[in-house]
């Protein structure tokens, strides 16, 4: 997962997970000002691999996570700050 800042905005970038085998649903993305505790920011469908979080405060440290998704649940999250 990468992660660009701009003027009020961060951009966030990831690669789809390997050995989805074509069932994936999309993507959830969560964001939280600490590592500890995330909350959902947003969705994404499975052709989507990138968000502008538009919701920012300058000098205020934010961390990201991104997982996949489909019928089955969930899969490992992805994280970064």
């Amino acid at each position: 997962m990468n992660l660009t800042t701009g003027d009020g905005n961060v951009s966030i970038s990831w690669e789809p997970p390997p050995g989805t085998g074509g069932f994936l649903s999309g993507y959830h993305i969560l964001r939280g000002t600490t590592r500890e505790i995330l909350t959902h920011l947003s969705r994404t469908d499975a052709t989507t691999h990138s968000y502008k979080d538009w919701n920012v405060t300058k000098g205020q440290r934010y961390y990201y996570a991104v997982f996949a998704f489909n019928d089955a649940g969930n899969g490992t999250r992805v994280t970064a700050k």
